[in-house]
């Protein structure tokens, strides 16, 4: 066994474990905020908290196991005819509000060449940019973040761009590693840094590559490039 299945392994055992707990936490929260005895304003206000923390965790441990699934080869796409609009559609609906809430906003950009379906994993694919969407809010103070379709040399390519500072050309595949020694992470809006190493392994899964490109010095542009003669263009 190789030291990366070994590691994958050690994740999915770890995440297994800690669900069981967490779903104690969460189910006691409730209890108690929905209880007999009224909470006063502070009490409530603590266990909402808790309740809230709680959840976080219980999805950067879900995180955590995709991701060990996606690195030892155990997920696995199942393509099918996607409707590229309708995802992108379902994307900035589930987004545009989030952002709205931060002061951003949330740009939708179609090229002209773009396909407007793939044959590839809905869900995985979904997934992907959901956790790029994230990192970008995450990552933008102010001003807009942008999710372009496009094709380049025969590929189909989905861009997120973010409004945060731009990364130098040297600390850029650093971004896609988990945790990494001596590197500042730059968490996603969700709490996690897991969301650009989950992206670039859910691309893999899709046999696809994930990138983090210069964007003029303005963020940084993230792009999701897969293969047409894979994804099945149909556009």
């Amino acid at each position: 066994m190789t030291a990366s299945e070994e590691t994958a392994r050690f994740l999915r055992g770890l995440a297994h474990e800690l669900r069981t707990p967490l779903g104690s936490i969460l189910i006691l929260t409730e209890l108690l905020e929905d209880g007999p005895e009224p909470l006063s304003a502070s009490q409530g206000d603590r266990v909402r908290k808790i309740g809230l923390a709680a959840a976080d965790l219980k999805e950067l441990v879900e995180q955590v196991s995709v991701y060990a699934k996606a690195a030892d080869g155990r997920l696995a796409a199942t393509p099918s005819a996607v409707d590229l609009e309708a995802l992108v559609g379902e994307l900035r609906q589930a987004f545009a509000e989030r952002a709205r809430a931060r002061g951003l906003e949330l740009a939708v950009e179609w090229r002209p060449e773009a396909p407007r379906s793939l044959a590839t994993d809905r869900e995985i694919l979904r997934r992907a940019l959901s956790h790029l969407l994230e990192h970008a809010m995450g990552a933008t103070a102010e001003g807009r973040i942008e999710l372009g379709v496009a094709r380049e040399a025969g590929e189909a390519v989905l861009t997120v761009r973010d409004g945060g500072s731009p990364v130098a050309a040297d600390e850029r595949a650093a971004l896609f590693e988990p945790f990494p020694p001596g590197v500042r992470i730059r968490r996603s809006s969700g709490g996690t840094a897991l969301a650009l190493p989950l992206a670039k392994a859910l691309a893999g899964v899709l046999e696809g590559r994930l990138e983090a490109r210069d964007a003029g010095g303005r963020g940084c542009l993230f792009t999701l490039s897969l293969p047409l003669t894979v994804a099945g263009d149909s556009g």
